[in-house]
């Protein structure tokens, strides 16, 4: 296994997701994944009226998209039309966009198009406004749950029972909320006390992801010889972190560009 011989050559093995670092065993460290980095961002929502998070978002994956998923994004269009919100499909993935696009058109909904004629700064500026205006996002994608949560949206994972990848990484951070494809009827709470309970969630892991910060400011210290450690390895190599298991980054580059 590729994750366990990396652990056995490194400082420290940051696992995003709980399977993972259960997969590692003890030499894994389990941190929220990295884009809960940073102060969280309710502060640019914080003056936004609760009635004017009047939309409900989907955005949905292009490669996992099936027959099966209808009759739930149905529902979810019934639950917008139900409690007075508007349905919008976005893409925060460019290849998610026709597929997103498609949905939208079906559900005579509004669509967020990915605008291939601008930067990606400022597609997710678009992103973050329309994020910033939503009461929730349901979302099979990892990146857009965060964001979402991080703006003040209550996050809804669109789940698939073969897919674990999405629980692995939020529940023990968020415990969020979900809709199960196949279902006829999509139930969630968009209530004030949730929106609560997301926020101080959010909180929480950003604290977290201080932590790691500094832990790793000082593995590097010690890998450059700046700062001496008795739980250095004599064996270790260049410090490296894993993002669970689709990434890792080098410490000593993660330190070169800035925190």
């Amino acid at each position: 296994m590729v994750e366990r011989a990396l652990a056995g050559i490194s400082n420290i093995y940051i696992a995003r997701d709980s399977r993972t670092s259960q997969l590692i065993g003890d030499k894994s460290r389990l941190f929220p994944d990295y884009a809960f980095r940073g102060q969280p961002l309710q502060s640019r929502a914080a003056n936004v009226p609760s009635a004017v998070r009047s939309l409900l978002v989907v955005s949905l994956r292009h490669d996992r998209l099936s027959i099966e998923d209808a009759p739930t994004i149905d529902a979810i269009g019934r639950y917008a039309l139900v409690h007075g919100l508007e349905l919008k499909f976005v893409a925060q993935v460019r290849e998610d966009s026709d597929q997103n696009a498609r949905l939208a058109a079906w559900h005579g909904a509004s669509f967020d198009a990915w605008d291939f004629g601008v930067s990606h700064s400022l597609i997710e500026e678009r992103l973050a406004e329309t994020y910033t205006r939503a009461t929730a996002v349901v979302s099979d994608r990892l990146h857009v749950l965060i964001l979402a949560a991080r703006l003040g949206a209550i996050p809804i994972i669109f789940h698939r029972p073969s897919v674990t990848k999405l629980p692995d990484a939020l529940d023990y951070v968020l415990l969020p909320q979900r809709i199960e494809s196949g279902d006829v009827s999509a139930v969630f709470r968009t209530d004030s006390a949730e929106h609560k309970r997301i926020e101080d969630r959010i909180v929480v892991a950003a604290a977290r992801m201080e932590e790691l910060d500094a832990e790793l400011v000082e593995k590097v210290a010690v890998s450059a010889g700046t700062k001496s450690s008795s739980d250095q390895p004599a064996h270790a190599a260049p410090c490296s972190v894993a993002a669970g298991r689709d990434a890792q980054i080098d410490v000593k580059e993660w330190s070169q560009n800035g925190k």
